[in-house]
């Protein structure tokens, strides 16, 4: 999905150091910041039960910079590692959940989220709390 949103970009597919998925400019990437507007958000479509919630996910959420420039997606499939494919997962990681609320409800075995600064998080309870 992230490849097709770059159809009208001069980016190159490139592999990266540690990321099997990157992208080089003409010029090194200093910060995401410098290439996050040629990539649109990703939505992860998450399903339990009969509910369906959709987690979106902006450009600088799955993005890095490595230090040769290059940006890399920073969502792995476990399937593609030889270690954990038969897992069957995508492995997401601090930089996709950075500003974001993630509340666990372990007796009604729920998940919460809102997107939000954390360092506001007392504001934020009454929302959280509608969503659970």
């Amino acid at each position: 999905q992230v490849r097709g949103t770059l159809s009208e970009s001069s980016l190159v597919e490139v592999k990266g150091r540690a990321l099997p998925l990157c992208w080089k400019g003409k010029r090194p990437f200093r910060s995401v910041n410098d290439v996050k507007n040629q990539f649109k958000a990703l939505s992860l479509k998450i399903t339990h039960a009969s509910s369906t919630s959709n987690l979106d996910i902006p450009p600088q959420n799955y993005l890095i910079v490595e230090e040769d420039g290059k940006t890399c997606l920073a969502i792995r499939d476990a399937s593609s590692d030889p270690v954990m494919k038969e897992l069957n997962f995508i492995l997401i990681g601090a930089v996709t959940m950075q500003d974001l609320f993630v509340i666990y409800n372990n007796e009604s075995k729920q998940l919460g989220w809102v997107r939000a600064q954390c360092d506001k998080a007392q504001e934020l309870e009454s929302v959280i709390d509608s969503r659970l």
